[in-house]
């Protein structure tokens, strides 16, 4: 796997983000998982900037 040169995520004041958060620093997110699936998930995240249920789903299998 190659090195991940994207800008990474920073944290909300509250420390985690929760669904329905909004952002460039939830893209930035949604990029870093989607270059982490390395192909694992079928589909890759929609970089919208929005947690939705696919975002926390990512999260999830990502944690894992």
């Amino acid at each position: 796997m190659s090195k991940y040169k994207a800008a990474l995520p920073k944290l909300p004041e509250r420390g985690w983000f929760k669904k329905g958060d909004k952002g460039e620093e939830i893209k930035k997110l949604q990029k870093a998982l989607n270059w982490a699936n390395g192909g694992t998930i079928k589909a890759p995240l929609k970089v919208d900037g929005i947690i939705g249920d696919l975002t926390v789903s990512a999260v999830s299998f990502f944690e894992e």
